[in-house]
């Protein structure tokens, strides 16, 4: 009943919901909690003596649905705790991959133009004829035209991947 002492453990529930499912499970677990107390306190001043009125062996029976029940419900919350944790670091160890990769290739699409550019200026240091001077300055410009491209094709594909732009397919 109202007056049990185990009904006081409710008051955990709460806060154990807020720290598995955030505001949502905060909000669930309060007004479950809020419901049932105020039942119980609704029986206690009507005056239903709740132990007794159910068997003769009443206040066993509702002692061991109370502390059962909260076993159950405290078992159940942190084993959606524990689920959702590990969802959540799966998703952090993708998402991290990903960005992994992303570099990985950034890297290796960008050194390539980047070499170019080296060469191409050393070419037009070391040479004082016009012709290789522009040969120099060809490739120079012909990797960094490369590397725009290479970062132009990044932001449209991050913003094709987040929605702000659309993918034009087309066939060959």
């Amino acid at each position: 009943g109202f007056t049990s002492s185990t009904l006081i453990w409710f008051g955990i529930l709460p806060m154990i919901g807020g720290l598995v499912d955030g505001k949502r499970g905060l909000v669930i677990w309060s007004l479950s909690t809020l419901f049932v107390s105020l039942g119980f306190l609704s029986f206690h001043l009507y005056g239903f003596n709740f132990p007794n009125d159910i068997t003769t062996n009443g206040k066993l029976i509702s002692q061991m649905l109370l502390v059962f029940g909260w076993i159950f419900l405290s078992t159940s919350i942190i084993s959606v705790f524990i689920y959702m944790k590990s969802n959540s670091e799966e998703l952090v160890t993708a998402q991290g991959k990903k960005i992994d990769d992303l570099v990985r290739v950034l890297f290796h699409d960008l050194s390539n133009p980047l070499g170019r550019i080296a060469i191409g200026l050393n070419i037009t240091k070391k040479n004082d004829n016009p012709d290789q001077t522009q040969r120099g300055i060809d490739i120079a410009s012909q990797a960094t035209e490369a590397m725009i491209e290479i970062t132009q094709n990044v932001r449209r594909m991050y913003a094709i991947s987040k929605g702000k732009a659309d993918m034009n397919l087309t066939s060959f």
